[in-house]
């Protein structure tokens, strides 16, 4: 019975050993339900193997590696349409955005190529490959809802006679990624062999090389552990059961932090809405204010508009009225000098020798006329009182 279940156990260590969980794709593969800040189901595995050892560079080689193939994929369709190759105005408006989008995709490559591994705990190196995975999911969305019915059949036909070969960089990643997995196998075998004295540098240097199918793997453990004494089998049980609990062990740690770390991004969202809640508010009040004051200068005018319009009116009747007594002073001045015309006659032929009546009768008439327009005594200037007396 003990011998099943540890080699129940060790079927399970060797599975994570060989295997380092799926890989990684950063596609839209995610439900509805996910944010940039949230943890999916996906993530927990992920995490799951950021802790054992190698798992952090594996995950993010593998995350690389899928990141550079959509930036390929986008530089192709942005080079395509450069070329003149793609003439569609639905694509061609649609340059920019797309570029854009790429050049944050390569953001997240510089990120991920700048990772310390050895100064970094598993913990954050967990936090930051969660955070760079939604990204690059993200952003592989928000480049597919561009591209959605702006090509047609033959054009993503064209698209993919293009894409069509391996890639250097790629290829290069996957071989990293398959030598990373290769010298985690190596190594826990090596720690399983120690915890019950053996030691086969030769076994390890040919799983480190690749020589060393699933198959022929298990068949050695397992004719390692049948010649076990029952003391070394515990040991050798041992060993596996703390292997797996400090894996469990980063993997819980790993996960809390994330999760406070959500949390805490959305209490910051929250207070970044209430700030620009409260901006808006008092913005509204701003303008209310201003609103207010605009009535009150609008009220203001139309009363000065009113008063002005009075007095135009009051200024209108004082015209009219002055027109009119000029119309009756014209008249009455008119017959008063007809009357004095004809009670005078010609009174011009009596006047002494060298009399000028024209110029005489002048002045009585200013005089006539300084009298009938408010000057009741008649007054002439200096000069004509002097030919007066």
């Amino acid at each position: 019975m003990k011998t099943k279940y540890a080699f129940a156990m060790l079927a399970i260590m060797l599975l994570a050993v060989i295997l380092v969980a799926g890989k990684v794709h950063a596609q839209e593969n995610q439900t509805n339900n996910d944010t940039n800040n949230n943890i999916t189901n996906d993530d927990k595995e992920e995490i799951k193997a950021m802790c054992e050892p190698f798992g952090a560079q594996v995950r993010m080689l593998e995350l690389e590696k899928s990141v550079q193939t959509n930036i390929l994929r986008g530089q192709k369709i942005i080079d395509l349409i450069d070329t003149g190759n793609l003439t569609n105005s639905n694509i061609t408006d649609k340059k920019d955005t797309l570029q854009n989008i790429v050049d944050q995709m390569q953001v997240i490559v510089d990120q991920i190529q700048g990772t310390s591994f050895d100064n970094t705990s598993k913990s954050d190196l967990a936090q930051q490959y969660v955070d760079l995975k939604h990204q690059a999911t993200n952003l592989t969305s928000e480049f597919r809802n561009t591209l959605k019915g702006a090509l047609t059949k033959s054009e993503l036909e064209q698209i993919s006679q293009a894409l069509k070969g391996s890639n250097e960089s790629t290829v290069k990643i996957d071989q990293a990624v398959l030598q990373l997995k290769r010298d985690y196998n190596a190594e826990q075998v090596s720690t399983l062999l120690q915890s019950v004295g053996i030691t086969d540098t030769s076994f390890i240097d040919k799983i480190q090389n690749g020589n060393v199918s699933v198959t022929e793997l298990r068949g050695y453990l397992t004719n390692i552990y049948k010649n076990l004494t029952a003391d070394q089998q515990k040991s050798f049980l041992k060993q596996l059961r703390s292997t797996m609990s400090d894996i469990n062990q980063c993997t819980m740690q790993a996960q809390k932090q994330i999760v406070n770390n959500f949390i805490w991004r959305l209490g910051q969202q929250k207070n970044n809405l209430k700030q620009i809640a409260n901006k808006y508010k008092g913005l509204a009040n701003n303008f209310e204010k201003r609103a207010q004051m605009l009535d009150n200068l609008s009220n203001m005018w139309q009363n000065r508009s009113d008063l002005f319009e009075k007095r135009a009116d009051q200024l209108q009747k004082f015209k009219d009225s002055i027109l009119q007594k000029q119309s009756q002073w014209n008249q009455n001045l008119q017959q008063r000098i007809n009357q004095w015309n004809n009670q005078t006659g010609n009174w011009t032929n009596y006047m002494p020798r060298g009399f000028n009546g024209t110029e005489n009768l002048n002045r009585l008439l200013n005089r006539f006329r300084n009298r009938t327009l408010g000057n009741p005594r008649g007054n002439l200037s200096e000069n004509n009182s002097g030919n007066e007396s």
